[in-house]
């Protein structure tokens, strides 16, 4: 009986939690003429990539972990599309020290670091379809989920770059900000083995082993 108490405390040592995180912030910059405008408070994050001047665009989405505990044995990050373009972004996870960026500030200017493709990890694709407005968009899988355990760091935030993979797009890639009055802005949702709190732990071999004694007393 003893053993089985021991079993039982085991058990509730970790428990598999699913969590969905929406974005702690979130924004896109744009070269050209506009490289020293800001657009953290639109509804829109867009996406573009051509070699015309004031046409560029890229994305930052950023996460707060902080409040997440665990290991993480899944994960995956989704957005929701808002245009009608066939396109595709590739995902960058930005190495960690790198999140302290203000969506209400940062512009193209003041970006270089963080659109800087050596110090972050690709981390794969999305395609955005033809007619695929309010579509789900995900990504996931072992680089993602490999990113997110090396750095989430001390402040527990981690930051993605989106950028688009065609080399001269007509239209960019639009999926929804986190201030989308539709909702569908970008979330991350973990899959993880969470710790049980001290208390259940305590509590597991105190009930075994009045179990035992009513046993013994009958």
């Amino acid at each position: 009986m003893i053993a089985l108490a021991v079993s039982a405390v085991a058990a509730l040592g970790a428990a598999n939690a699913a969590v969905v995180i929406g974005a702690d912030a979130d924004t896109f910059v744009r070269n050209g003429s506009d490289s020293d405008e800001n657009y953290g408070s639109l509804q829109n994050l867009l996406v573009k990539r051509q070699g015309a001047p004031n046409f560029e665009r890229e994305a930052f989405v950023r996460f707060d972990l902080s409040n997440f505990s665990g290991s993480f044995i899944g994960a995956v990050l989704g957005l929701t599309q808002t245009n009608d373009n066939d396109q595709q972004i590739r995902v960058f996870g930005l190495n960690d020290g790198r999140d302290g960026w203000d969506e209400s500030t940062v512009t193209w200017d003041s970006s270089g670091a963080l659109r800087d493709r050596s110090l972050a990890t690709d981390l794969g694709t999305i395609d955005l379809t033809q007619g695929g407005t309010g579509d789900a968009l995900t990504l996931s899988g072992t680089a993602l989920e490999t990113f997110l355990a090396n750095n989430i760091g001390m402040d527990g935030l981690v930051t993605f770059l989106l950028v688009s993979t065609r080399g001269s797009d007509t239209q960019p890639a639009i999926v929804r900000a986190r201030e989308n009055i539709l909702g569908g802005g970008p979330t991350l949702a973990l899959d993880g083995t969470v710790p049980v709190p001290a208390a259940a732990l305590l509590f597991a071999p105190v009930a075994g082993i009045a179990a035992l004694r009513r046993r013994r007393a009958k």
